[in-house]
């Protein structure tokens, strides 16, 4: 049974790609039809709040060290790479202020560096990590039915 349920959640995970893909080169384009192919990105936070939904926290210390070295030690390599690159390529499109947005992991809610703005999920990513071991605790752990 749990064999079917992650083979339906992988091609469930897959199709949500290629939404996300379509809508992205859809937009691209300049076409309206990318609109309808953006739900990708919600059934792929779906998909992620249901497994997460579904995982018993033990120590809640060391899941958050695993999950958000796992997403922000890249990000924050990445941001510092791009920040060098705005600062000596691209003065007039750098600031202060977006650099502090983009380093607080604040670009989904507000505006961080132009032409990084498909980085906004991170933000709520991380928003998703530090509540689900409160989630786990109040529903008192095991699988959510």
């Amino acid at each position: 049974m749990e064999k079917v349920e992650s083979s339906s959640l992988s091609i469930l995970r897959f199709l949500s790609v290629l939404m996300i893909v379509s809508c992205h080169f859809l937009q691209g384009y300049g076409s309206n039809w990318a609109f309808i192919f953006n739900i990708g990105v919600q059934v792929f936070f779906l998909i992620s709040g249901y497994i997460f939904g579904s995982k018993n926290i033990t120590n809640t210390i060391e899941w958050y060290k695993r999950r958000l070295k796992r997403i922000l030690v890249p990000y924050y390599i990445y941001i510092t790479i791009i920040a060098i690159i705005y600062f000596i390529f691209f003065r007039d499109l750098f600031s202060i202020r977006e650099t502090l947005v983009q380093f607080c992991n604040l670009q989904g809610i507000t505006r961080g560096f132009a032409g990084l703005e498909h980085l906004w999920f991170l933000t709520w990513i991380v928003a998703c990590y530090l509540i689900t071991p409160a989630i786990d605790k109040i529903r008192g752990g095991g699988i959510m039915c």
